[in-house]
């Protein structure tokens, strides 16, 4: 009776979070409410909840991840100012043919993206060129929130083996594995996610042809795509990839930490665009907004996070192990649904991801699995369902593209979570033959 008190308490205090996540509620208060229920069921001091274990899993989750979210955010903070991820998305967006400009800057998205620059700088670097293409092949802007999820969140992110983004590189920090774990099977499912999402696209730009939808160029629109055709542009773009290959060279290759390769890609930015960074007044007030970016953004997953600290002590959490245990007898499965379900209830793959890792990591490594499969596996199943509507990137890109959710949502939900679960269910089944 006690256990099942214990675990409806721990998935009540879970709904409890999502709901007051998806209300826009402070992420501390929100776990503090949640804890306050886990307590009350279990049979927990709250004060001693608070002060102790959820405390030391927050200070302990930031420790653990303090230059992994400042780097990515400083470094990304650079490549903007200098023009860099502007210019790469141009040399993209003049490799292809007017017919297939749309998937070049695609491409551009998820060049920049694997190249460590944060998916929210990105958004508001290519919106412009996404609505030139969108108005010279004449189709509605209601698929560009789509078509920018779908290069910068899916198979550049989370499947190219290498990535160093959080959803990646979160599994290597807290599993002890590479940036590039898994990399046969990250290398296929990164291939089989392009394919269906070319076929997925081509047959959304069929149907709008033969609907008679076209590109709706408001003056506002107008004038951004005005203002990008004017925007002056760097002398060699090609150099603005240099930073970028410096970072993931030092990450990978030479499999230095995420503090070296980042500092070796922002000091690259400044050898190469001196004037646009400033000097060291400028330098220091870009690093400054990055940190604060990267401040905000790890202690709301952090705060989130911790809570699997207090919830891993409760007698519920052993009863719903073993529950989840029995999922087809696979931990790989187990690891996928918990990943994917705290996902959704926060709204953060990488809050997803952390979770899994801490309740089941340990024991399922015990048991044989391998490090690098649950590393790809957990990178994959934190994209499905983290786009809930309250998601800060899907609100984010709306924002920017003048779209509501009624408009567009529906077009980032098949590219963002049907076709990753449709990986994920690919590499569950695969990886452990080869891994």
């Amino acid at each position: 009776m006690e256990l099942t008190i214990s675990l409806i308490g721990i998935l009540a205090a879970l709904g409890v979070l999502a709901f007051l996540c998806f209300k826009g509620v402070n992420s501390l208060l929100s776990a503090m409410i949640s804890i306050l229920i886990i307590a009350v069921t279990s049979g927990f001091n709250i004060v001693d909840l608070m002060v102790g274990d959820y405390a030391t899993g927050l200070t302990g989750f930031i420790c653990s991840n303090l230059f992994l979210f400042i780097m990515c955010a400083v470094f990304g903070k650079f490549m903007e100012q200098c023009g860099a991820s502007l210019a790469v998305s141009q040399v993209f967006s003049k490799l292809f043919s007017d017919r297939f400009a749309i998937y070049g800057i695609m491409l551009a998205t998820a060049v920049l993206t694997y190249g460590g620059v944060s998916i929210f700088v990105i958004v508001f670097t290519v919106y412009p060129m996404y609505l030139y293409a969108f108005q010279k092949a004449n189709l509605p802007r209601k698929l560009i929130p789509a078509a920018i999820a779908a290069a910068g969140t899916s198979f550049a992110c989370n499947m190219l083996p290498g990535s160093p983004q959080i959803s990646n590189m979160m599994p290597a920090q807290l599993l002890g594995t590479s940036p590039k774990a898994a990399p046969a099977l990250a290398l296929i499912c990164c291939a089989i996610c392009i394919a269906l999402l070319i076929v997925y696209f081509e047959w959304q730009f069929k149907k709008c042809r033969e609907r008679g939808e076209g590109f709706d160029a408001t003056p506002e629109v107008q004038e951004k795509i005005d203002k990008y055709l004017s925007a002056p542009k760097v002398k060699n773009p090609w150099i603005a990839f240099i930073p970028m290959i410096v970072f993931l060279i030092v990450l990978n290759v030479l499999n230095m930490n995420i503090l070296v390769a980042g500092t070796a890609g922002v000091i690259a930015t400044c050898i190469l665009f001196p004037k646009s960074i400033g000097g060291v007044k400028g330098f220091s007030e870009l690093f400054t907004v990055g940190f604060n970016d990267a401040k905000m953004a790890m202690f709301n997953t952090g705060a989130i996070v911790a809570v699997a600290t207090v919830v891993k002590m409760t007698g519920g959490f052993q009863y719903l192990v073993e529950l989840l245990g029995r999922l087809n007898g696979s931990p790989y499965v187990t690891f996928s649904v918990a990943t994917t379900a705290v996902a959704a209830m926060t709204g953060s793959g990488s809050g997803g991801v952390s979770v899994a890792i801490s309740l089941f990591a340990e024991d399922f490594i015990a048991q044989g699995c391998s490090p690098e499969l649950l590393h790809r596996i957990g990178s994959l199943a934190c994209d499905i369902f983290d786009n809930t509507p309250h998601n800060g990137f899907i609100v984010t890109t709306l924002t920017v593209c003048g779209l509501t959710h009624k408009e567009a949502y529906k077009y980032i939900l098949i590219v963002s979570s049907l076709i990753p679960l449709l990986i994920t269910i690919f590499a569950i089944i695969v990886g452990p033959m080869m891994y």
